[in-house]
């Protein structure tokens, strides 16, 4: 697990955090590997609906709409911390100023 005290990294659980575990899918084909998903409980129901869509689609046109569904999470992701490491940052210098 990386330090608070680290820098944020968008790309930090795509190595070490949500993806780090799908080495174990690397042995499967893709239909072992989507029923595998499908079968682990704590799989969302937006991912297992999402799942179910894209065996129907081309696989070119469901890879890219993945990748701007990616890059629009880990900006949306990272606008999130900002805020809240800027919220913070108020928050510890208000209390500097009180002090």
């Amino acid at each position: 697990m990386r330090e608070q005290s680290q820098v944020y990294d968008p790309w930090y659980p795509l190595c070490f955090g949500t993806l780090k575990g799908m080495d174990f899918y690397q042995d499967k084909t893709y239909a072992q590997a989507v029923e595998a998903v499908l079968a682990d409980r704590s799989t969302s129901h937006y991912l297992r609906e999402r799942l179910e869509h894209d065996k129907l689609r081309d696989p070119v046109d469901a890879m890219r709409d993945a990748e701007i569904l990616l890059i629009l999470a880990v900006k949306r992701e990272q606008e999130v911390f900002d805020e809240a490491n800027m919220m913070l940052a108020l928050a510890a210098a208000e209390k500097r100023d009180i002090q």
